[in-house]
């Protein structure tokens, strides 16, 4: 049983993406506090490595940043019933126009614990081709014009370590796959599920999304060893097939 007992909660306000709830907290000492909680669906980025070595950007405008970001190929798991590699696939597919053969979990991160619920998984992408153009998605507002470029791995790592690289997704991917090359061996052990395994509790939407009913106010692993959330115990969930 947690330590940290939830009194109550109450939902303050709904959005399109997010959820503010306020949550009563026992502390261990017995006072209780209020804890604020950003109720957000998940999300997963892809690191879509050529033959050559070159990792697939993006930029996009980012309202609450007020800037254009350096990203990684991403998206919302808002999709229920979609599995995170296919939503992955999708991503790649709409942001990126691209396809790749073989899929492989590289990272997963909690973007701001401290505040929100959000859990994001990073994929490889490798055996890469093009989306044939009449199947292309076109995008609308922020993703109307994405600046797709590639550049080689190496630079991307000193994008992330001068700080022109800020997104914490392509931060943690772009690294992970430089511990991947240098490793020349895909991340393990591979076995499990081919889904994201940090479980936020967040109502009717993620519970139908993974279809599953997390205990309240608890996080759950899926597929993964006994104390794997305190741990984050490597939970291999590839080679994922197909493009």
């Amino acid at each position: 049983m947690s330590d940290f007992e939830v009194v109550s909660s109450r939902t303050v306000y709904t959005g399109k993406i997010m959820s503010l709830r306020v949550d009563e907290v026992r502390m261990p000492g017995g006072r209780v506090v209020v804890r604020e909680v950003v109720e957000h669906c998940g999300a997963v980025g892809i690191v879509a490595l050529d033959d050559d070595g070159n990792v697939v950007m993006i930029r996009q405008y980012r309202h609450p940043a007020g800037t254009w970001l350096l990203e990684l190929p991403a998206g919302l798991l808002d999709v229920p019933g979609e599995k995170a590699v296919d939503t992955a696939r999708r991503e790649l597919a709409e942001e990126a126009h691209l396809r790749a053969t073989t899929w492989h979990t590289l990272v997963d991160i909690r973007s701001s614990p401290g505040l929100s619920e959000e859990a994001a998984r990073v994929f490889l992408a490798r055996g890469l081709s093009y989306v044939p153009e009449a199947d292309r998605h076109v995008g609308v507002d922020e993703e109307t014009d994405l600046g797709v470029h590639r550049r080689p791995l190496d630079e991307a790592v000193a994008s992330v370590l001068s700080g022109e690289i800020e997104n914490s997704l392509a931060c943690a991917g772009i690294l992970a796959a430089v511990v991947w090359a240098s490793a020349e061996r895909l991340p393990g052990p591979l076995a499990g599920l081919d889904e994201l395994h940090v479980l936020m509790p967040w109502g009717s939407l993620l519970r139908g999304l993974l279809g599953l009913v997390p205990a309240a106010g608890h996080v759950r692993v899926l597929g993964g060893p006994p104390g794997a959330a305190e741990s984050r115990g490597r939970v291999g969930y590839g080679p994922q097939g197909g493009g």
